[in-house]
């Protein structure tokens, strides 16, 4: 089992073998993964892990809607989107073959962290793993690869599913949105984005969250 202690922006030391509900704070999460570049940083444009979040978000409501899920659903899965990869804020962006060769340890720690920012945001942890969102979260890697990676990598993104000429038909067709977008240039704007959008479908029954 991985424990470690790390602290956050706003000073918060914390320590994992004994994470609670008190030590998640939205403006930590929010500023950690607007500062965290996808893909380990190796693209071409800078892209936040909070500007993902947000595009995955996004599919997830037009998914949402052209299927007529009710407006509770759709709620706490855009929700589920756009809190799935808040773990990172204390992980840090893990790229995909170094998750796949560490997979067993860092999925438990990732699982435990989830469970507690899912408590903090009454959102069930388990709906971070819901088809939709699952299948919002592929269609954004597909369109953020096409427009953020080097064309020179694409080989290699290749062998984990990408495909270029449906990650471009699926933007042109509007399934899923350019992810250039939701783009901002500082961190704070894209914080506020990200906190605006939590903040819009949080459960009421959520006290303490500014």
């Amino acid at each position: 089992m991985i424990n470690f202690e790390t602290f956050t922006i706003s000073g918060r030391i914390i320590d994992t073998s004994r994470l609670s509900v008190d030590d998640i704070d939205m403006k930590d999460i929010a500023m950690h993964l607007a500062s965290l570049n996808r893909y380990h940083g190796a693209l071409t444009q800078d892209f936040s892990v909070a500007e993902h979040s947000r595009l995955v978000a996004a599919i997830v409501r037009r998914e949402c809607e052209r299927t007529d899920q009710d407006h509770m659903k759709t709620r706490r899965l855009v929700l589920a989107a756009l809190l799935h990869d808040a773990h990172e804020y204390i992980t840090g962006d893990v790229i995909r073959p170094y998750k796949r060769a560490i997979d067993e340890h860092s999925s438990d720690l990732e699982r435990r962290i989830d469970r507690v920012i899912g408590a903090r945001f009454h959102c069930d942890p388990e709906l971070f793993h819901h088809p939709a969102v699952k299948r919002a979260d592929s269609l954004a890697w597909q369109a953020e690869t096409l427009r953020f990676v080097h064309r020179d990598a694409w080989p290699a993104f290749e062998s984990w599913g990408f495909d270029e000429k449906l990650a471009l038909q699926r933007i042109q067709e509007g399934v899923t949105p350019d992810p250039k977008e939701f783009k901002h240039r500082s961190r704070l704007d894209r914080a506020y984005f990200w906190i605006t959008c939590v903040k819009m479908v949080l459960p009421r029954t959520v006290t303490g969250v500014t």
